[in-house]
């Protein structure tokens, strides 16, 4: 049986973040929200992948690049880093401003290069 990250029914389902800590359930949630819960955002993710011809071969590229070389990947001739500042920025100009600072973890994970990068008292800082 195959669980795909991303399943689309009568609705869009997203299945890989159902067992972060909290800091990182939160900061995903806004960046759906920021992305897909409004015409703007969805139009402004379309715009920057528009251009890509993504096919599924690109995406199992993408993937195994991810996999091998984290941050340090290229994903669709972008550093990965990049890509990901790009979509989180574009999600927050879509939220109020009390739901930005939702996103700060992830921001952090790219800062740092992932989650055992960050330092331990900015880390315990999130939980606050």
């Amino acid at each position: 049986m195959a669980f795909p990250d991303v399943r689309l029914k009568q609705f869009l389902e997203l299945r890989f973040a159902d067992s972060v800590p909290l800091p990182f359930v939160k900061a995903y949630a806004a960046l759906v929200k920021g992305l897909l819960y409004s015409e703007a955002g969805i139009a402004s993710a379309a715009e920057r992948i528009r251009d890509q011809r993504i096919s599924e071969a690109k995406i199992r590229q993408a993937e195994d690049a991810l996999m091998a070389e984290g941050w340090g990947a290229k994903v669709y001739g972008r550093a990965a880093s990049e890509l990901a500042e790009d979509f989180l920025q574009l999600a927050g100009q879509q939220l109020p401003d009390e739901e930005k600072i939702f996103l700060e973890p992830f921001y952090m994970v790219i800062r740092y290069g992932g989650i055992p990068g960050i330092p331990a008292n900015k880390l315990a800082r999130l939980w606050d």
